[in-house]
């Protein structure tokens, strides 16, 4: 005999196992999207046309993968389906621009983009996500940066460096964190790597300190060179986060 109330509880059972194993591998396929958006984001950073191209169909082919297995995941969540269209339009931007050989600055900031929604949700699905930590501090490291530059110590202005102090002071809290959070396993780092992710840590750290001592004097000239000096061990720091195989130009 047919019990329609049987067959529906039945119906609502399988839709959310389906639903729980989706969730289930979330997280791993973030970090397979964080592996190639990472190269990409850094080989346009430089002038290889073709080895962004490469890149970027690598990430490409990632992301509609990734979108063909969760965009339906959450088919009432209105920001959901608001953040993947999001997402494809950023990497759309980055193709076309990367297409176009020109503007490169404008495609990294698209990818930076993917990056920030991609945070927003893992926020929203209180999902903790180690590279999260690297994104929120470097946003505010960026800011530093683009305080300094092009400056030299005769044009950088006294609100400029108390723009720098305060964000070394969020900086230096978000870099603690960082510092002091354990990775993920579904990044999958062995020792070797490990090891060296704790030397890369210690670099940042140690550069850090290095500003904080130039925000205690009245050196304009060696402030600038301290801000500058953050930005190579954090860039080293998650380049360990990407997979690099096939990109190494």
């Amino acid at each position: 005999m047919f019990h329609p109330a049987r067959s529906l509880f039945v119906l609502l059972a399988v839709l959310a196992s389906a639903s729980a194993a989706c969730a289930a591998g979330l997280k791993e396929d973030m970090v397979a999207l964080d592996q190639a958006s990472i190269p990409a984001l850094s080989i346009l950073n430089r002038d290889e046309p073709e080895l962004a191209r490469h890149a970027m169909d690598t990430l490409t082919r990632r992301w509609r993968g990734f979108r063909a297995q969760y965009a339906q995941m959450r088919p009432s969540d209105a920001q959901w389906q608001a953040d993947f269209k999001r997402i494809d339009d950023l990497i759309a931007d980055a193709n076309r621009i990367v297409g176009s050989g020109k503007e490169r600055p404008a495609a990294r900031e698209a990818l930076k983009n993917v990056r920030r929604v991609l945070l927003e949700i893992r926020e929203r699905e209180k999902m903790p996500y180690y590279l999260d930590h690297l994104t929120r501090f470097h946003d505010v490291m960026e800011d530093m940066f683009l305080l300094v530059r092009d400056k030299t110590a005769e044009t950088l202005t006294e609100a400029e460096v108390a723009k720098i102090r305060a964000a070394y002071a969020t900086a230096d809290r978000l870099w603690a964190v960082a510092a002091a959070a354990k990775v993920d396993p579904e990044f999958g780092l062995d020792a070797a790597r490990q090891g060296e992710l704790s030397k890369s840590i210690a670099k940042e750290s140690q550069a850090l300190a290095s500003l904080g001592r130039a925000l205690e004097g009245a050196d304009k000239g060696a402030l600038i060179k301290a801000v500058q000096g953050i930005r190579g061990p954090f860039g080293a720091t998650l380049s360990l986060f990407g997979d690099w195989r096939g990109l190494k130009g």
